[in-house]
């Protein structure tokens, strides 16, 4: 009889929390749920935020796309997919999974659902091809984002609210001087093409776009990336634009 009664209790203790767990989920799926808009944010090192100074990661305060999140507010929720050495479509084998179009269908499948992607790559073809062929990869990148609901079979929606939504961002210029990373030598006048070649992909594929460049530039320490105010004023003006679009 005892056992029976401490039985009892526990199972009331048990119903008790999960009735509170339900509770709790309710509150949470009204703050991410329905009318939140979801923004994927799918780039390199300089969206994962690599700090020069030490080589470890900014805080999320300080990294631009949680510059962007505290600009936004709470109707948007930015979601980070940055890796560093990620390429558009270029195989590096120094650097294992970095292959952006691989890598393209993991991160939308798994952060679905989304309202739009914003898309920084080019940075890390430098190495290996030209500008021009890099936007070419860049433009097969939104085509399969625009693409998506047919490429991936999902068992839900990725772009729930209609046709799939990209902000192009051309990436920041190279310095003349990269100190440790040789492979981006006399890349600098090569970099600054960006803007020209990857505004006319968006005007092409009819997407939005943004100059990281005229915000952001790199870090004397190695010449390829962000500096904390570089992070603080690319955020603001993508928070900005994300506005706009959304």
């Amino acid at each position: 009889m005892q056992n029976s009664k401490l039985c009892l209790q526990k199972y009331k203790k048990c119903i008790k929390i999960l009735t509170r767990s339900c509770y709790i989920g309710t509150r949470v799926g009204k703050v991410y749920g329905d009318g939140m808009k979801r923004i994927l944010c799918y780039g390199d090192s300089n969206t994962w935020g690599y700090n020069p100074e030490n080589k470890h990661r900014f805080p999320e305060e300080v990294r631009w796309t949680g510059v962007a999140a505290k600009c936004l507010g709470d109707d948007y929720r930015i979601l980070e997919s940055g890796i560093v050495g990620r390429t558009t479509m270029v195989d590096d084998e120094t650097h294992a999974c970095c292959n952006g179009m691989e890598g393209l269908g993991f991160a939308l499948i798994s952060q679905r659902p989304l309202d739009l992607v914003v898309l920084m790559l080019g940075s890390n073809d430098l190495k290996f091809i030209s500008v021009e062929q890099s936007a070419s990869y860049c433009e097969g990148i939104i085509e399969a984002i625009k693409d998506c609901e047919r490429r991936y079979h999902c068992s839900s929606p990725i772009f729930p609210n209609g046709q799939p939504k990209v902000l192009l961002l051309s990436p920041i210029r190279v310095n003349e001087k990269v100190p440790g990373h040789p492979k981006f030598e006399q890349k600098s006048e090569e970099s600054l093409l960006f803007a020209r070649y990857l505004s006319a992909v968006a005007e092409r594929q009819e997407t939005d776009y943004l100059d990281a460049s005229l915000y952001a530039e790199p870090s004397d320490i190695d010449g390829l990336h962000m500096t904390a105010d570089s992070h603080r004023r690319l955020g603001v003006a993508v928070a900005e634009k994300i506005k706009s679009i959304l």
